[in-house]
């Protein structure tokens, strides 16, 4: 688990030091291939000191034959101990994993570098989706997605690396809702607007 982690004065600044790092992960890009057995895995994790709303870790799997398995993990009435819940297994028709499978080709997923983060922002959430095919398993996180693809005037960033791990996102948000109920495409989806 992450350590908490105070937001620095120079916030604002940090924007434009928006950099990709190379984490440890196994980050061997391999073509996604169209017939082949895969998985795509989203992790939700809040940041250190989240609002109540945004507070629940949650993960979703969803693979090639259209099993979607989502969990979730809640404190204990109150307590330390954290209680995994798992919804039920839900089979998405072939036409939505045609159209995942697409979103990660189109989006050039297994290009992404392993790790998008702000330089100097520390307390924010994060998001990792990690596709795995062929035995080749390729690990994307993004702390502060959405401040990540957020840009003041007059600033230039590559952002568009987070545009399309962003669009994976929506994508993934589509097929399997959140248990939070601010999170959903649409969140991400207007910081794809224009760009």
């Amino acid at each position: 688990m992450r350590t908490a982690r105070v937001l620095g004065s120079a916030f604002v600044a940090a924007f434009a030091l928006l950099g990709a790092c190379v984490a440890g992960s196994t980050n061997e890009a391999a073509a996604i291939p169209s017939a082949a057995v895969w998985s795509l895995r989203f992790d939700y994790e809040p940041s250190c000191s989240p609002a109540p709303e945004w507070s629940v870790p949650w993960s979703v799997t969803i693979d090639s034959s259209g099993r979607c398995i989502r969990s979730e993990r809640r404190l204990n009435d109150g307590r330390d101990a954290w209680v995994l819940t798992e919804d039920p297994v839900r089979t998405l028709p072939a036409a939505e994993i045609d159209a995942l499978l697409a979103v990660l080709v189109e989006q050039r997923f297994d290009q992404l570098e392993s790790c998008y983060e702000i330089h100097g922002v520390t307390d924010v959430d994060r998001i990792t989706l990690t596709h795995s095919a062929a035995g080749v398993a390729h690990r994307v996180h993004v702390d502060g997605p959405g401040l990540l693809a957020w840009r003041q005037p007059g600033e230039e960033h590559d952002i568009e690396p987070i545009c399309r791990f962003l669009a994976v996102t929506c994508e993934v948000l589509r097929l399997a809702p959140s248990p939070i109920p601010a999170q959903t495409p649409a969140r991400y989806a207007e910081r794809l607007v224009g760009r």
